[in-house]
């Protein structure tokens, strides 16, 4: 009887979700995703990245929406696109701590 490949792809994918999101000590803090709050569905590209603490100095993992943020960061935009896009902005600053410099450096590499 031949294993279902879709099946093993799907353990292996629940083991490594199990893993990573695993703390390796008390200190690291649980992975966040950063997403446009507007976002409704799945987002087609999730970016994974270590990240310098600029508190504690030490790295992080992060993840973000990739489309998000390349549109958020897009200046050729309507002018209706713009506001939405300053306003999302100013919604995940808010939520996250972070400022748009930091969101920058983080997701621009």
């Amino acid at each position: 009887m031949k294993p279902c490949f879709g099946k093993l792809l799907t353990i292996i994918f629940g083991f490594m979700v199990s893993f990573f999101s695993l703390p390796a000590s008390a200190e690291q803090q649980t992975l966040r995703c950063l997403q446009s709050p507007s976002r409704v569905a799945a987002c087609p590209n999730m970016i994974y990245r270590s990240v310098l603490d600029d508190v504690t100095q030490k790295n992080k993992m992060i993840c973000f929406c990739k489309r998000d943020f390349d549109l958020l960061f897009n200046k050729d935009v309507t002018k209706q696109q713009a506001i939405l896009n300053k306003m999302e902005l100013k919604q995940i600053t808010a939520e996250t701590g972070l400022t748009k410099l930091q969101l920058i450096k983080m997701v621009s590499r």
